[in-house]
């Protein structure tokens, strides 16, 4: 069994990169799936697994370079599914959100402006917390699947290289 340190290694940022894209493009499909309805829509496709796939892999990429990150002792491709998966609800929910909270402002004039954007504050927070657990919850096993056999095979690879 591989130490905490072994797992964090730099030298897996390239599975961890190759589970970031394909759990992005998986996420990305479920969401436009999801979001549409089950119906499928070539630019909503597209849009929502590019989206997907740059945000866990913007996770991927920097996260070898965050050195006083928390939670140290936490496998890189946790992070990466955790972190990706709120991004990527950012990206795919923030513009849309705002846009919706300013056009329909004047629906509810009982409301104050603090209370009008409390409420929209709370509900962007709480879809938030539970996309980013469902998106994550569909990635975990892609991405463990993806790491353990890339970190298998990588070890192999790096042990007969050494062992020449």
């Amino acid at each position: 069994m591989q130490n905490l340190t072994e797992v964090n290694s730099n030298n897996h940022w390239l599975v961890d990169f190759v589970g970031a894209l394909v759990c992005g493009f998986v996420v990305g499909a479920f969401q436009q799936r999801t979001a549409d309805s089950g119906e499928f829509y070539l630019d909503s496709f597209v849009r929502c697994v590019l989206l997907a796939i740059g945000s866990y892999s913007i996770v991927a990429l920097l996260l070898p370079l965050w050195k006083s990150r928390p939670f140290r002792r936490v496998a890189n491709w946790l992070f990466i599914i955790v972190l990706g998966s709120a991004i990527f609800y950012f990206c795919i929910h923030l513009v849309d959100t705002v846009t919706y909270a300013i056009r329909f402002r004047y629906t509810q004039p009982e409301l104050r402006l603090s209370q009008y954007i409390l409420s929209y504050v709370q509900e962007f927070a709480f879809g938030l917390i539970a996309i980013t657990i469902i998106d994550s919850i569909l990635a975990l096993p892609i991405m463990g699947a993806i790491h353990y056999f890339g970190v298998k095979n990588f070890g192999r690879v790096h042990l007969n290289s050494r062992l020449r």
